[in-house]
């Protein structure tokens, strides 16, 4: 026959419930404005990157034609299958570019790229800072 214990035995210690870690103290209110700089200079060195062999220029000739006139191309001008029905469903990413090169010129648009990459990460460092509370774990 089995032995029965009970709960409250002699000698036996109450568990106590687990307690939660003691809060980390705020950083200095300079460190803050650092962390930010630190993921910006980050993310702003991806920006580094030379553009090769990319769609960027037939995405900004195909802005510029839809600019021109002011309709969506039914056929693709300068594909390899010319007069064949096609979808161009990148149309406003093709409008933003010719656009923002009509504007500012086409240099600019190395810093358009920048200011993106930089603000998306700030972002998400932004948020992950928030939701694990440490700056080197968000930059990481």
């Amino acid at each position: 026959m089995a032995k029965k214990f009970s709960k409250n035995r002699p000698g036996r210690r109450e568990a106590r419930p687990p307690q939660a870690p003691a809060p980390r103290p705020a950083p200095p209110a300079w460190v803050r404005p650092l962390w930010y700089l630190a993921a910006a200079l980050t993310a702003g060195s991806f920006g580094f990157v030379i553009v090769r062999g990319s769609d960027l220029w037939w995405h900004i000739a195909a802005g510029r034609w839809i600019l021109g006139r002011r309709a969506l191309p039914g056929t693709d001008p300068w594909g390899f299958t010319p007069g064949r029905p096609w979808l161009n469903h990148e149309w406003l990413s093709d409008v933003l570019y010719a656009g923002w090169i009509r504007l500012f010129g086409m240099p600019s648009l190395a810093l358009w790229k920048w200011g993106l990459i930089i603000a998306t990460f700030g972002l998400l460092f932004h948020l992950l800072w928030r939701r694990s509370g440490s700056a080197p774990a968000a930059w990481l």
